[in-house]
């Protein structure tokens, strides 16, 4: 695109939006290999002690709320590439159509 008030590159627009890729790619397998370590200690790996149950209880209340919101985080990552790739092509295509 020329004009000299605005220029944007549609492929280093689309380049950009896909550095999100791995961050969301990395946050989910951080999530899993957590929660499935987590599972794998057992039901109670924190002890019987009154420190241990009140650990346990409240990691048993907030886990699920953290690891949803990771997942959360990572699909808007994914979301936030997807709609910059769409913008990128929406400008090639308008590119396009204004040179023919």
């Amino acid at each position: 695109m020329t004009n000299p008030f605005l220029s944007v590159d549609p492929k280093a627009l689309a380049d950009a939006g896909r550095t999100l890729e791995d961050p969301a790619k990395r946050l989910r397998n951080a999530v899993i290999a957590f929660d499935t370590a987590a599972a794998e200690a057992g039901p109670n790996p924190w002890g019987n002690d009154e420190i241990g149950q009140q650990f346990g209880a409240a990691y048993n209340r907030e886990a699920p709320k953290v690891i949803t919101a990771i997942h959360d985080l990572a699909d808007s990552a994914d979301n936030i590439n997807d709609k910059v790739n769409v913008m990128a092509g929406n400008y090639t295509d308008t590119e396009d159509a204004n040179s023919n």
